[in-house]
């Protein structure tokens, strides 16, 4: 259950990312993290820290409410 929460999360990073046009490399640059940790952390293979998820959220455009659980709003 853990596991499939990891990849759910990291699909929607990914998606996020590819919305915004930034390659993994710009991204983790953007970021200040190393493009190996941001593809784990998109393949469910890593796990990211509230402060982390809410950095990715500011740059990719997207609450952490879409990143955790996929909600838009209501």
């Amino acid at each position: 259950m853990i596991a499939d929460l990891d990849i759910n999360i990291g699909r929607r990073l990914r998606v996020s990312r590819d919305g915004r046009g930034l390659s993994a490399r710009v991204a983790a640059r953007l970021l200040g993290c190393s493009y190996q940790w941001l593809g784990e952390l998109e393949r469910g293979k890593r796990k990211a820290s509230i402060a982390w998820l809410m950095r990715l959220g500011d740059l990719y455009g997207v609450s952490i409410d879409w990143i955790v659980r996929g909600d838009r709003g209501k």
